[in-house]
């Protein structure tokens, strides 16, 4: 059995001319990683929101999952042997497939127990933490 990698792309990426070649380099192993995007752009939006609007801590946490999903999406639509992929079942699918999932968080972990509904919990711990539910050999950041 080949050993899962989980590589989490940082969401600074979203703007940067280095993403396609990054998104090319991660996609030479389908079949063995599993893609976590950071939130970018979109998390950047509720960070700037959080304190101008007032909404709590919990709300922030939830559009920051979100603010992955998105970036995942915009991932996916990228480069084709990118899947999007929900949970552990979808990212096992696509990994036999001979694809590359790129994981959603926000159907996992917005009921999850143990995980903080904070800005402590950033990406690179989500990452982490999917690597751990996984199996996963190994975790590879990739940032600015």
């Amino acid at each position: 059995m080949t050993h899962r990698i989980v590589v989490k792309l940082g969401g600074s990426f979203a703007t940067s001319p280095v993403l396609r070649p990054w998104l090319d380099a991660i996609t030479t192993a389908p079949g063995r990683l599993v893609l976590v995007a950071g939130g970018g752009p979109f998390a950047d939006a509720v960070r700037a929101a959080h304190p101008e609007i007032g909404f709590d801590d919990a709300a922030a946490h939830r559009m920051a999952l979100l603010a992955m999903n998105q970036f995942a999406i915009a991932l996916a639509s990228l480069a084709p042997r990118l899947l999007l992929a929900e949970d552990l079942a979808a990212i096992d699918a696509a990994l036999a497939a001979g694809r590359v999932p790129v994981w959603c968080p926000w159907p996992m972990l917005r009921d999850a127990p143990g995980i903080a509904e904070s800005w402590d919990v950033t990406s690179d711990s989500l990452a982490l933490w999917l690597a751990t539910r996984l199996g996963a050999a190994r975790v590879v950041l990739i940032k600015h």
